[in-house]
């Protein structure tokens, strides 16, 4: 994905755009791109492609929820989680996973509480098995061998024989996990919002990154409500 900027006689003056995609992506992925409208721009072209590399190249992708906005880059989509499409129970973009599905898990976006703008993703999860978790996640396109920091802001509304934390999984093309950071435990209910926070540089190699946030249960029988909100991913 690239923005062309061009000023206002349709002259081409700059193009910024996002690291190639050269994988099977096994369900959605944020790519970005972000820098300084050159001096002199009248508009930009934002622009989707598949290009092939030598004769005969193919490709199917599904495009959506795309953005283009002033101000302080971030590297994911929908980060405030104010999106919500056909009444679904997740924030566009976000998706949930837990490790079986009879768990008994739930999730909604809430007008309260919210730490900013409209909505919150709430999620709970009960009678966890020891070291079962529930996560909402977002998978996003990252260029190697760059610092880069997230947060998200969190209210645990309960907590019991479980734990609270945001990571961030790096991963090479082919899928094959290489490193995690993430931000300390919170193991208590909050009493409002907090904001977890994590930084780290993206291995060598890396093509994507998963920004996760969980429940995960201590020992049998954990169980906990989080309200998550202004998640950030940006690079340092």
């Amino acid at each position: 994905m690239t923005i062309d900027f061009h000023d206002a006689a349709g002259k081409y003056l700059a193009t910024i755009g996002t690291a190639d995609v050269t994988y099977k992506t096994n369900g959605y992925i944020t790519l970005n791109a972000s820098g300084k409208t050159p001096a002199g721009t009248a508009y930009g072209i934002m622009q989707m492609y598949i290009i092939s590399k030598v004769d005969g190249g193919s490709g199917t992708v599904y495009w959506d929820s795309a953005s283009l906005r002033y101000g302080e880059p971030s590297l994911l989509s929908n980060s405030s989680m104010e999106k919500v499409e056909n009444e679904q129970k997740i924030a566009s973009s976000w998706a949930t996973w837990k490790n079986s599905a009879e768990l008994p898990t739930s999730s909604q976006l809430v007008q309260h509480p919210i730490d900013s703008g409209r909505d919150a993703q709430k999620v709970s999860a009960s009678q966890l098995p020891k070291g079962n978790l529930l996560s909402i996640y977002q998978k996003v396109s990252l260029q190697p061998e760059k610092s880069v920091h997230a947060t998200v802001r969190a209210e645990v509304e309960s907590l019991k024989d479980a734990r609270v934390l945001m990571t961030i999984d790096f991963h090479d093309a082919a899928g094959t996990y290489i490193a995690t950071v993430g931000s300390t435990d919170v193991t208590n209910k909050t009493n409002g919002f907090i904001t977890l926070n994590a930084s780290g540089k993206t291995p060598a190699g890396t093509s994507y990154g998963v920004m996760q946030m969980y429940i995960i249960s201590k020992v049998d029988g954990g169980s906990g409500t989080v309200y998550w909100d202004s998640a950030t991913l940006t690079y340092k």
